[in-house]
């Protein structure tokens, strides 16, 4: 069904371009000229990346498995394994000066249960100017400094346990909701940065939230002085 609906898209679009095309005078090519200069200046806008990430793990106990559980009466105890972390895939647009739109889709995923996990980003950002910036959608809140960078440029091959911890409870990873953040003085010796978010707080790729609380999260940065940023966080659940 889904590959029938897809096929009559990619027909549809294509009847209409070449209607277009048709209606166009032989000799005029200003018109298409400057729609085909529109739709080439809006592809230039749209940005791709992704990470892939694959691992070896291994246990050098006997009775504790690659998930580091310790199952000493166990049959057979799997000690080491293959697998594939992250293939991350993701798409941005510059929809205008100050609208943004971004999805971010983790493939991996799929290798097993892909309720609630595959679609990982999903928002639109709105910037007013440096210190007035808004987002909305699925995302992942600032309420940790993990929290402020993707995995791909981090240092080691996964994020701490705090901060799947936090995590499971609605505090990070990616929520949805509400944010906004800003930065002031740039230029001076102590810049700051702040960020408050509005979250359901029961993870992502729900349909609703399922109770009529929200958290709240607030992280204020001061950096970075001498290559040294200090951060504090809060929140509040409701």
């Amino acid at each position: 069904m889904h590959k029938r609906i897809l096929l009559f898209a990619i027909l549809f679009f294509i009847c209409v371009f070449s209607a277009n095309a048709s209606a166009w005078p032989p000799g005029d090519t200003t018109a298409r000229d400057s729609s085909i200069e529109k739709i080439a200046g809006f592809i230039k806008k749209i940005s791709f990346g992704g990470v892939f990430q694959a691992r070896y793990t291994g246990s050098l106990i006997r009775d504790v498995d690659v998930n580091g559980m310790h199952q000493p009466d166990a049959e057979e105890v799997v000690r080491n394994s293959f697998s594939i972390k992250r293939a991350r895939l993701q798409a941005k647009a510059q929809v205008s000066d100050r609208f943004t739109a971004a999805v971010l889709i983790n493939l991996a995923e799929f290798s097993g249960d892909t309720k609630g996990k595959v679609l990982e980003n999903a928002y639109i950002s709105y910037r007013w100017n440096d210190a007035v910036n808004f987002t909305v959608g699925q995302f992942r809140p600032s309420f940790g400094l993990e929290d402020l960078y993707p995995v791909d440029i981090i240092q080691s091959m996964d994020f701490s346990n705090q901060y799947y911890a936090f995590g499971s409870n609605g505090w990070q990873s990616f929520q949805i909701g509400i944010s906004m953040f800003g930065a002031f003085n740039k230029n001076s010796k102590i810049p700051m940065k702040y960020a408050v978010s509005v979250v359901n707080g029961n993870n992502r790729n729900q349909p609703s939230d399922n109770d009529n609380g929200k958290l709240g999260t607030a992280r204020l940065e001061f950096g970075e002085m001498n290559k040294l940023s200090l951060g504090l966080n809060g929140g509040l659940a409701q």
